[in-house]
């Protein structure tokens, strides 16, 4: 992983404060909204399932197996089938075919907010979505 920000290179093993750190995330996730953007412009979601939806690709990445999955049922206005897919999708290492248990519980909570009701709006970009899955910030 290597990323320019503020005209500096960041690596895994680079010390930034908090502050920079969420302005990375929020410039990612910004990026990802518009990838959905691009990839399925007549997308309607929810504020909760298109942060599950954001979560899920700032943690998996936006690739053919999202694209050619997830991506795919909410074209295709398949929110049920979204929403079961998400528990399996991506929870093993490259290195093993045993899910993960962060990986298991970290997609639970994103279908449960995906399953979260409320009415449908164009793509926000949240910025209390990093606070979602990461309290502690």
């Amino acid at each position: 992983y290597q990323k320019k920000f503020d005209g500096r290179s960041i690596t895994f093993s680079s010390k930034i404060d908090k502050y920079d750190a969420l302005q990375l995330v929020l410039d990612y996730t910004s990026n990802l909204k518009q990838y959905l953007v691009n990839n399925a412009p007549n997308l309607e979601l929810t504020q909760n399932e298109f942060n599950a939806i954001i979560s899920i690709m700032y943690n998996a990445g936006p690739g053919k197996r999202f694209k050619g999955v997830i991506l795919n049922a909410l074209i295709a206005k398949d929110y049920p089938a979204a929403a079961k897919i998400i528990p399996n999708f991506a929870v093993t290492s490259k290195d093993s075919e045993q899910p993960l248990p962060g990986l298991v519980s970290r997609r639970l909570k994103e279908q449960n907010m995906f399953l979260t009701l409320e009415e449908k709006q164009d793509f926000p970009l949240s910025v209390d979505l990093y606070k979602e899955f990461n309290p502690d910030f």
